[in-house]
């Protein structure tokens, strides 16, 4: 194998797929990354047998053939080498010497024959999103997935199609984040799928441009193609919990929330907090006032200027994290805060997103 390409076009594609990739594999040839040239391409698998990432990249291929070489040693020495062309040349041990201007590596690889494949399944479903609308729906829920969670269903997120309206659902038995998209064009069925948090990171991680994601999957596995980006991946078996049944019918009270604003101010109070991190929110008339404490290092206290007109003060405690979160990950600008006790889930909310949380018991 011998194939000439373009540094900037090489590392930002190595990049791309070494993520799925162990660097403690117990298998050796999972820690290679497979490097397949034919015609004028070049072709990139990574493969972790959950997971397989495929990536094709533009190249002058003199001599067809493939080899496997170590993922993250290839991309640290792409990385190094300051040439604007990277000649990759692989012998018949594949074993490949790495070269750009006056340096080179040499990299011992494996046998291509010997690296694992991930085979598509029968589609059951297909279904089209635009890239800007699959980053939305992923960012603003995937920080409340439970990774700590036994339960395989609770460590992904859920798609769930109904009616033309795309929903996705994280939770960690603490709070829910629920994100959604209506698909007018769409006509895929009905379909409640769970995708595992690392792969849905990885789906986040190829979504570039204006374009569009297709997807295509049965129970257990799911297909992603963006340009010429392939992802596939095993999904979570089980069923999702119900989550519209922690979602409240009504709240009582409600006011917007400024999310820079409200972020900055959680940031100052929680600076004393050492080991406790909750945080005191009061509302009264015109205000919110945040208050924290801590017995070995002090207290914090500040005042927003909100548009709270109810006559009824409120005082919630939350984990200021958990609070934090929606605020700082959701993308909104805004986020309306509606509650109707100090004892009941609260709704923070803004369009297609809602994130339910329940306050902290005043012990």
């Amino acid at each position: 194998m011998k194939c000439t390409v373009k540094k900037e076009t090489l590392l930002p594609h190595l990049q791309k797929v070494v993520g799925i990739i162990s660097k403690k594999a117990t298998i050796p040839i999972l820690c290679n990354l497979k490097i397949e040239a034919a015609g004028q391409e070049l072709k990139l698998t990574a493969n972790c047998l959950d997971m397989e990432m495929q990536t094709i990249v533009a190249a002058e291929v003199g001599e067809e053939g493939s080899t496997t070489l170590p993922a993250y040693r290839l991309l640290e020495s792409v990385n190094r080498l300051k040439g604007s062309e990277i000649e990759l040349k692989a012998d018949a041990r594949f074993h490949a010497k790495i070269t750009s201007g006056k340096s080179s590596l040499k990299l011992l690889g494996m046998d291509p024959k010997d690296y694992p494949q991930f085979a598509d399944a029968e589609t059951k479903h297909k279904l089209t999103l635009k890239v800007a609308d699959c980053v939305r729906m992923i960012d603003q829920v995937v920080y409340a997935v439970n990774i700590n969670e036994a339960r395989k269903v609770l460590q992904g997120i859920l798609f769930e199609l109904k009616d033309h309206c795309l929903t996705t659902v994280a939770t960690d038995g603490k709070r829910l984040a629920r994100s959604q998209t209506q698909l007018d064009d769409c006509e895929a069925e009905n379909f409640r799928i769970i995708v595992p948090q690392k792969a849905a990171l990885e789906i986040r991680k190829i979504s570039e441009g204006d374009g569009v994601i297709d997807m295509e999957f049965n129970a257990n596995f799911m297909r992603v193609q963006v340009g010429t980006t392939t992802f596939r991946t095993k999904l979570a078996e089980g069923n999702y919990p119900n989550y519209q049944l922690v979602i409240p019918n009504d709240f009582s009270k409600s006011v917007e929330l400024t999310s820079s604003a409200l972020v900055q101010a959680l940031d100052l109070v929680s600076v004393p907090l050492d080991g406790k991190d909750n945080v005191t929110l009061k509302f009264t008339a015109g205000q919110l006032e945040l208050h924290s404490e801590s017995v070995n290092v002090g207290e914090g206290t500040d005042t927003l200027s909100v548009p709270y007109d109810s006559k009824d003060e409120m005082t919630l405690i939350f984990n200021q994290g958990i609070l934090r979160d929606p605020f700082r990950l959701s993308g909104m600008d805004t986020l309306t805060f509606r509650m109707n006790d100090a004892n009941s889930p609260i709704a923070l909310e803004n369009g297609n997103f809602l994130y339910i949380l329940m306050p902290m018991r005043n012990k």
